[in-house]
């Protein structure tokens, strides 16, 4: 029974969600991404490669402005982003997947 409520305390502590997205900064971002990447397997991996390229160049896209400065468009892409912020990688890649038909439709 100990060995119980030691597993389970350390179920606790170590979390049982899997790691998600967190675009508060372009560095939270760049951290977050790699430790959603590590949860995946290889081919997920790529696939979330893809998932936030696609994501940061629709960003960059949809502004109409002059970029005038890096910070500019880390401000776009960080602001995309933040429609991801919270999710897992498995969800990314859904929320991705989804995007993706509909354009081929």
């Amino acid at each position: 029974m100990k060995l119980l409520w030691i597993a389970l305390a350390l179920a606790l502590f170590t979390g049982f969600a899997n790691p998600t997205i967190d675009a508060s900064s372009m560095e939270s971002l760049a951290k977050s991404a790699k430790e959603v990447k590590a949860s995946l397997n290889d081919s997920e991996a790529k696939e979330l490669d893809k998932a936030l390229m696609y994501y940061s160049l629709k960003a960059l896209q949809s502004k109409t402005t002059d970029w005038n400065s890096d910070e500019e468009s880390e401000a776009a892409v960080q602001e995309a982003m933040s429609e991801l912020s919270g999710l897992t990688g498995q969800e990314v890649l859904k929320r991705y997947r989804a995007e993706r038909d509909s354009s081929k439709s």
